[in-house]
């Protein structure tokens, strides 16, 4: 068991280490380049999980139109969010074709599979470059990653140290409601002793609404 948590820990450290470094260290064009590359690794590793490889229609527009969108990070936030809406209805207009003229090979739950990866893995970690691109962008991405880390680490430990009562165990067997708990009260934690970090600095900082967003983020 522990050298499990020796594994996960030494793994949550460098990868910690190499965000912050991405973060001060490279522009802003830089950080939109690391994350074109995470999302091409989530996108191979959901099109296995969801049995897409081998339709190869589907598959290439997924790409096509991922990298569509990828590129949306390197231009202005305002230029860049007129357009990504835009982009999005043509996708599903492409899936929908697809659909109808390769419906010997794709089905309607390929289609539905292929939105939910697009959304998953593009749309969503496209708004990292937004978040880097604003005032305090830095910031607003250690917030974003410490909501996601400090939950599931927090939920991890919590529900090894403590999980007696099952959460959804046809969904997640593992999963239990202290877990749950601990990885929020956890979080909530996390996003204080940043803020505290935050204002020793001469930042203003509203504690009450980061409560009240990490709060927002687990529900």
């Amino acid at each position: 068991m522990w050298s499990k948590v020796k594994t996960r820990l030494i793994s949550a450290l460098i990868l910690v280490a190499l965000v912050l470094l991405a973060l001060f260290l490279a522009p802003k064009t830089g950080v939109a380049l690391i994350v074109s590359a995470v999302t091409y690794a989530v996108m191979y590793e959901l099109t296995k999980v969801f049995n897409l490889k081998e339709k190869k229609s589907i598959t290439i527009a997924n790409f096509i139109f991922a990298t569509l969108f990828m590129g949306l990070g390197y231009l202005d936030k305002e230029i860049s969010l007129k357009y990504l809406m835009p982009i999005f209805v043509l996708y599903i207009i492409v899936m929908l074709v697809i659909s109808v003229l390769d419906n010997k090979r794709v089905k309607f739950s390929d289609v539905s599979a292929s939105v939910f990866l697009l959304v998953y893995s593009v749309v969503l970690l496209l708004h990292i470059t937004y978040l880097r691109k604003q005032d305090n962008g830095i910031a607003l991405v250690i917030l974003a990653c410490i909501g996601a880390y400090i939950t599931d680490t927090g939920a991890y430990f919590t529900g090894l140290l403590f999980g007696r009562h099952k959460l959804i165990e046809s969904v997640s067997p593992k999963k239990t409601i202290e877990g749950a708990i601990g990885g929020v009260v956890f979080a909530v934690l996390g996003f204080l002793v940043f803020g505290f970090v935050m204002k020793s600095m001469g930042n203003d900082v509203n504690f009450l609404n980061l409560v009240i967003l990490m709060l927002n983020l687990d529900i």
